[in-house]
């Protein structure tokens, strides 16, 4: 059983948030609400939501890894932010043979919704690896600092543009997209910036779908397909299927992901703090 089978199983919620994610105001962009009214958000301070990742392959058919999303007001050198954090870990029965541990935090502006700083620290075993992000929005880049065991420390400017988020800002602003400016079956391009490149991936909409969740039940969403990246875990020709509550809380309820080893999915387990009545759970 290699390491990176388990690393491959929470890297698909990552990849799941950061293919599906784009904002601002240029028209190849996922369209978004207005940021101004906070009472319209998807989310408030305080916030809390957890998934479990499931993971099939050969005679493994288990719960692997959790993930947790938080969100919290913030001060960040004088500004007023919200902290966004994705925290996961693998289960505890599987951090005996394998301990993966990943940690990204965001401090995203309330005034613009653009990030202004992000860190990522992440550990499996011995080796780990550390982002830490300063986004110059006045020069449209990023001075990131990159860390790998391997590499050692690397500092590098990445491009910067209006429709380009770290993963947790990415998460909290997908949430807030304008479905009635969707075109249903149509693709938008999208770009993430991690480590020490920006990948540009599609997003498209399927219309609307009751999903059923374990633990949870039957909830009305919005059904999304997300083209893979060719790479380590994924061929290039995949979809990733992602279902986002159709209520004003948009939360993603689940995702299916096939992959080179495997088949990877991810349900809601649990949540709190929501803004919103969760109207769409039947």
């Amino acid at each position: 059983m290699k390491t990176k089978l388990f690393i491959a199983a929470f890297a698909a919620l990552i990849f799941t948030v950061q293919s599906a994610t784009a904002g601002g105001p240029k028209s190849s962009c996922v369209p978004f609400k207005s940021m101004e009214d906070k009472s319209a958000l998807a989310f408030k301070s305080g916030e809390k939501i957890e998934y479990s990742i499931h993971y099939v392959w050969g005679v493994i058919n288990a719960d692997v890894a959790h993930a947790n999303f938080s969100i919290d007001s913030a001060n960040f050198n004088g500004r007023s932010v919200y902290k966004a954090r994705l925290y996961g870990r693998t289960s505890k029965f599987f951090q005996n043979f394998f301990n993966l541990r990943e940690d990204f935090t965001s401090w995203i502006s309330m005034d613009t919704w653009k990030p202004v700083h992000f860190t990522r620290d992440s550990k499996e075993g011995d080796y780990r690896i550390t982002n830490d992000f300063k986004y110059d929005w006045n020069k449209g880049v990023i001075n990131a600092t990159i860390y790998t065991k391997k590499r050692g420390t690397r500092v590098m400017e990445l491009p910067l543009n209006d429709c380009l988020f770290d993963i947790p800002a990415a998460y909290y602003t997908l949430r807030n997209m304008d479905i009635s400016r969707l075109a249903e079956g149509r693709s938008y391009p999208i770009t993430i910036s991690i480590d020490d490149d920006n990948y540009p991936v599609t997003l498209i909409y399927r219309g609307k779908e009751t999903k059923k969740v374990k633990g949870i039940g039957e909830v009305r969403c919005l059904k999304f397909a997300i083209g893979a990246i060719a790479g380590n875990y994924f061929n290039g020709d995949e979809k990733i299927y992602a279902w986002f509550s159709d209520d004003q809380n948009r939360i993603l309820m689940a995702f299916e992901c096939p992959m080179k080893l495997g088949y990877v999915s991810g349900r809601l387990e649990n949540y709190s703090g929501l803004a919103h009545d969760f109207s769409s759970k039947k």
